[in-house]
């Protein structure tokens, strides 16, 4: 399978290929060819397939729901291939050829013979498919930049051994680059529970341990009451230590995914080491800081079966189900499901978008709006809600401000919340904060008010239960009548 920048191409058959363009209400396409799949590939409007010793290319026309084939040429022995623009780059033992759709050869980059004779993994990555990423045998990343008329560098050579103390050697590995070129994240199936992140213009590395739910920073953290702590490492240690809590421990990493636009944005569907428990896979978000490093931003379940994460093309998360499992519906209180869109007549594998429910109203989003939002979030997440605010103030959108209202829930700023709900001309809200807030009752209260003028029922009740306030859960659950039994 693959995936650009909200489009996506799946193997459903022997010979068939799942197109969906990405376009809200138009039905997936299913391509028939006359090769046995092996690989396929994209970029913004072509794809090629590769099998049966050939390689066929195909322009997309996404508004017609049609394909128009470009090219095609046979080929022997490749043990990876990817596309950026018109051309289709094929690995071959030590040597990479850029070829155009028809297979002439354009360029050869070379691999030596200490980075690995022949490669394991390539992937075109970064905005409009700037940066061609190889990992070989010999566990070395090599990066080009292919934006110009002869591909170079982007940097140097990374081996990951020395990179990454403790990687497994022998496990299979994933590694993506961001849409900017500038972080590398590598993460290795089953066996290690860790997503791994370089930050290639800084020269350091950083971690997420899904089996602890901590990072790299809290393994190796100083005891808050020791003579070495300060202030400030306190109260990183206690955002650390809400993080851990939000995400779920016992995990390892299935398959990792940068959201395509937002170079800071990481996307890990996770699943429990043990086999024996009932959990389903769960989706973990997470920032990338320059000082904190990774930070969990959210985690939602699947919703029903476990499926594979394709990509992230913000405020969606795109996975493939093997199975139509409805309507979609809601997931959970982290997520909700958009609607899955029929891929075939008999209900086979379909890619089904998730709607993250922090970014909920951006579906139709300008870019400025959705750069907001996410701007909000990152900031929220690490703690700086002075920059949070600033990064919002000129959205107009009700269903926006009253997402951002919801968010400010979690992260119990009140002050925000109130402007919000301003710029929302929830009068009813705005007034019952105003009134609360002039009152000596605890901050718990006072965002549990909040919560129930929002309709987060559930959040207002764990709140409440959270701080012992049960003659005010009582009357919740009068006013809700779901008095409980």
């Amino acid at each position: 399978m693959s995936f650009y920048d909200g489009v996506s191409a799946v193997q459903v058959s022997a010979t068939d290929v799942l197109i969906d363009f990405g376009i809200a209400g138009s039905q997936p396409l299913t391509m028939p060819t006359d090769v046995s799949i092996e690989e396929l590939c994209l970029t913004e409007n072509a794809l090629a397939v590769y099998g049966s010793g050939k390689v066929l290319s195909f322009q997309l026309q996404a508004e017609l729901r049609h394909t128009l084939m470009a090219g095609d040429f046979h080929l022997t022995g490749s043990d990876a291939m990817t596309m950026f623009e018109q051309s289709v780059c094929t690995l071959e033992g030590s040597r990479i050829n850029v070829r155009s759709f028809q297979g002439t050869v354009k360029n050869t980059l070379a691999l030596t013979e200490a980075e690995g004779s022949a490669g394991l993994t390539m992937e075109a990555a970064g905005q409009q498919g700037k940066f061609l990423v190889v990992l070989t045998k010999g566990l070395v990343v090599k990066i080009w930049d292919v934006s110009k008329r002869e591909p170079r560098l982007h940097t140097h050579p990374i081996s990951l051994t020395e990179k990454i103390p403790g990687l497994p050697v022998t496990a299979s590995k994933e590694v993506h680059l961001n849409a900017s070129g500038t972080l590398l994240s590598v993460c290795c199936a089953a066996s290690d529970s860790r997503v791994h992140v370089l930050d290639l213009e800084a020269n350091r590395s950083c971690y997420f341990n899904f089996n602890s739910g901590k990072t790299d920073r809290d393994e190796v953290a100083v005891p808050p009451n020791s003579a070495q702590s300060t202030g400030t490492d306190s109260m990183s240690s206690q955002k650390r230590h809400q993080q851990q809590h939000q995400t779920r421990t016992g995990r390892f990493v299935v398959r990792h995914a940068w959201d395509s636009k937002e170079g800071n944005f990481l996307v890990c569907q996770t699943r429990p080491l043990s086999e024996t428990t009932s959990e389903g896979d769960s989706y973990v978000s997470m920032f990338f800081h320059d000082e904190e490093g990774l930070i969990v931003h959210d985690t939602c379940s699947s919703g029903g079966g476990n499926g594979k994460l394709v990509g992230v093309k913000l405020p969606f998360i795109h996975v493939l189900q093997d199975r139509l499992d409805g309507d979609g519906g809601e997931d959970n209180s982290a997520t909700t499901a958009a609607p899955a869109v029929p891929a075939v007549a008999n209900h086979g594998p379909s890619v089904r978008k998730l709607l993250l429910k922090d970014f909920e109203g951006l579906e139709s989003s300008d870019a400025a709006t959705r750069k907001a939002v996410v701007s909000f979030c990152f900031y929220l997440s690490v703690g700086n809600m002075d920059e949070a605010f600033r990064a919002i103030k000129a959205i107009t959108s009700k269903k926006i401000w009253g997402n951002l209202a919801r968010m400010c829930v979690k992260s119990q700023r009140l002050d925000v919340a109130t402007i919000c709900l301003g710029k929302m001309e929830h009068s009813r809200g705005a007034r019952a904060m105003r009134k609360v807030l002039s009152t000596k009752a605890s901050k718990e209260v006072k965002v549990a008010v909040l919560a129930i003028y929002l309709g987060m029922q559930e959040e207002a009740e764990k709140i409440l239960q959270a701080c012992g306030q049960y003659e005010m859960l009582n009357k919740l659950y009068q006013v809700c009548m779901v008095i409980d039994s």
